[in-house]
């Protein structure tokens, strides 16, 4: 008798971990932005503003002309999946690249920002990198 209770209570552990470690294994992850680069940012120029508002799991970028909100305002989440699949809609580069710039944006798309925190005339800024047109605007606290 006592055998068959050890020989039941073993299988029960050993049927609670491998579910356990299961589950585990499952579940979708989530992507964050950096600390450094989290906050509300703005940038003037000739266009208009450009605000970029970074919180622990969103990245949202909107373009004002005279005050007003212009379409192509656009924002992701690395809460949320691209439908159909466990991919969240925010990109997160696992390192920063060489010259020490965060790749952040949309997923699978051409919206992905090299963004670094720098200062810039005496105020933390962002500094944002084009590696194609190899242009640098700069972004402050709001």
């Amino acid at each position: 008798m006592k055998k068959l209770k050890l020989l039941v209570l073993t299988f029960a552990v050993v049927l609670s971990l491998t579910t356990v470690a299961g589950q585990i294994d499952a579940q979708a992850k989530v992507v964050t932005v950096p600390t450094s680069l989290r906050g509300r940012w703005f940038s003037k120029g000739s266009y208009g503003t450009q605000f970029i508002k970074m919180t622990k799991y969103t990245f949202y970028v909107a373009d004002y002309v005279n005050g007003r909100k212009q379409s192509g305002s656009w924002g992701v989440s690395g809460r949320r999946y691209i439908s159909g699949t466990k991919i969240p809609t925010l990109y997160r580069s696992s390192h920063k690249t060489p010259k020490g710039y965060w790749k952040i944006g949309a997923a699978h798309s051409d919206g992905v920002w090299y963004l670094k925190r720098v200062h810039h005339n005496g105020r933390v800024a962002l500094r944002s990198w084009s590696p194609y047109g190899n242009s640098i605007s700069y972004y402050y606290h709001r």
